[in-house]
């Protein structure tokens, strides 16, 4: 699955959609530098000059949050930190997503705080995967038919 992820991504790389699928795929697999090495690269693609088929929210928001929750997983909590601070900030990210990212922010500053409870704090909650990304994975060839 991941090769094909690589195969789609490596055909258009200025898309983010594959490797912000690829991303996701690791999250889910518990795979976190693998995650992370992933969304740090699809957060870096610029918006594609492409019109067709683009999912803009890998571009807007979606790279950067799974950038945020593979940071707190790797232990880099003020980069987890400083992702949600921008992701809530930024005005691209839909009301219903805030929440979560809101609660992933204090998780991070939670474990970067100086005075550490006794309990660590639950881990960053997962999303339910779109009832589309199956669609989505067929649609860019990355899975068959």
């Amino acid at each position: 699955m991941i090769d094909r992820y690589l195969r789609a991504y490596e055909s258009r790389p200025s898309r983010a959609e594959a490797i912000g699928d690829l991303t996701r795929l690791c999250r889910l697999e518990g795979r976190w530098p693998l995650a992370h090495l992933f969304a740090a690269r699809a957060a870096v693609i610029p918006r594609p000059e492409d019109i067709l088929f683009v999912e803009m929210s890998w571009h807007e928001w979606r790279a950067l949050d799974e950038l945020a929750v593979a940071s707190y997983w790797i232990g880099d909590y003020a980069k987890s930190r400083e992702y949600c601070t921008r992701l809530l900030d930024g005005g691209k990210v839909p009301e219903g997503e805030r929440a979560l990212i809101a609660a992933n922010l204090e998780f991070a500053q939670e474990k970067s705080a100086p005075a550490h409870r006794p309990h660590p704090p639950p881990p960053p909650r997962e999303r339910t995967p779109p009832s589309d990304i199956l669609r989505d994975a067929r649609t860019l060839g990355v899975l068959g038919s």
